[in-house]
């Protein structure tokens, strides 16, 4: 029988991943990682997430011009070419800096003026992008207070404004850049969704602000995803593809035996966010590398059960068990166990009672997916670490036990 406790994923497992993407390292910075490089430490875990295109066509600020520099700006002309002030009620704003902290090239805008209204908006992006109702845009930037005052100023805000609403976050600024995100969920089919920036403020009050804004981001997508960049000099909207991780071949046969008859999973796992989707988010999937016989470990639809879900020579929605569990902002550890000839699975959250059912199992397991189903689209969009992995059922308290972090 095999064992594996603690893995570093990167020993057994198979990644892939068409596009480069982006991360946070040890040291707080942006990091690119290139296609087929895992993001993330075998102590903080992996992160894991679905394909996904950042709208903005100049995520980088690129085309933002400084004032004072050639060519010199005309009367009435915009700071960016891509950039649109349809509610300006007095304020002006011109880009006063740019640089790079920390992996983000940002730019400095300053906005002042008389207010003869009571709010500001600028869309980031205004090449409106299209949806129907029920598409869910999450918009994000990293944004600083860096010059200026927030004097006569009652809020500043990222706002997702879709064609049948405009919601907005409000963000606390301090003079470090921190990324902030509002989503929102399409009510009325169109073509006017896009992010923003709004200030709010009484009618006739001087302001003087200028905010440092940076890695921009607008994504059809019910949650906030790591940032999505073009390469540099090439401002454009920009794709990250889906990261797939998979235990297979000789290294499954030796942690599961063949076939994977019984056996217990074990991951610690991370959501920043909880939300429905269409297919749950995955934690694993076993499955005998189609679709036609699999077992589902994952979030429920609406994201805040842990769910498994099998199918049998092709025929679904069998096996189902669902325990109430799930939370984010802070590290889970979640694991499966399951036994073949009798049909039983269960599921524990955080040494929690035990969700379990019986039905009939698929045959010829051979792969495990980490983070993802065999499907496009599926990713947990979290970090995941395998806590443990073996090919045995340990009783209900050894299960338990296992479950509880730290153990």
């Amino acid at each position: 029988m095999g064992l594996v406790t603690r893995a570093s994923l990167t020993e057994i497992a198979t990644f892939g991943r068409a596009s480069a993407a982006w991360d946070t390292n040890a040291a707080g910075a942006l990091q690119q990682f290139p296609a087929d490089a895992i993001r993330g430490t075998p102590g903080a875990g992996y992160l894991i997430e679905g394909g996904v295109t950042n709208t903005v066509r100049d995520p980088r600020l690129e085309l933002l011009r400084v004032a004072g520099t050639a060519p010199a700006l005309s009367a009435g002309a915009a700071v960016h070419p891509h950039w649109s002030t349809f509610s300006p009620n007095g304020i002006t704003s011109e880009i006063v800096g740019r640089g790079v902290l920390n992996g983000l090239s940002y730019v400095d805008v300053r906005m002042t003026g008389t207010s003869t209204n009571s709010y500001y908006v600028t869309a980031v992006d205004n090449s409106a992008q299209s949806a129907v109702v029920g598409d869910t845009f999450t918009a994000s930037a990293y944004v600083a207070h860096v010059g200026g005052s927030m004097a006569n100023i009652t809020n500043v805000s990222i706002q997702a404004r879709l064609n049948g609403s405009a919601t907005s976050t409000v963000m606390e600024l301090t003079n470090s850049l921190q990324r902030f995100s509002r989503t929102n969920t399409e009510t009325v089919a169109g073509a006017a969704c896009y992010p923003a920036f709004g200030l709010s403020f009484p009618t006739g009050a001087e302001i003087d602000i200028t905010l440092r804004i940076a890695g921009c981001q607008f994504a059809k997508q019910p949650f906030l995803t790591s940032l999505i960049l073009p390469p540099a000099g090439n401002p454009a909207p920009s794709v990250r593809t889906a990261d797939n991780l998979a235990i297979s071949g000789a290294p499954f046969a030796a942690i599961f035996g063949a076939g994977a008859p019984q056996g217990c999973l074990v991951m610690d796992i991370q959501l920043d966010t909880i939300a429905a989707t269409p297919n749950g988010r995955y934690f694993a999937q076993l499955d005998d590398g189609t679709a036609m016989n699999r077992v589902q470990f994952r979030t429920d639809t609406s994201g805040v059960s842990l769910a498994t879900q099998r199918t049998v020579a092709g025929a679904g929605n069998r096996g189902i068990a669902t325990i109430n569990a799930v939370t984010a902002g802070a590290p889970l550890r979640a694991g499966i166990r399951w036994i073949a000839a009798t049909g039983a699975t269960s599921l524990c959250i955080n040494g929690g009672a035990l969700g379990s059912v019986v039905d009939d199992f698929p045959a010829g397991l051979n792969t495990l997916r980490l983070g993802s189903s065999h499907a496009v689209g599926d990713q947990i969009n979290g970090r995941i670490r395998l806590a443990r992995a073996c090919a045995f059922a340990p009783s209900d308290a050894e299960f338990r036990a296992m479950c509880v972090m730290g153990a």
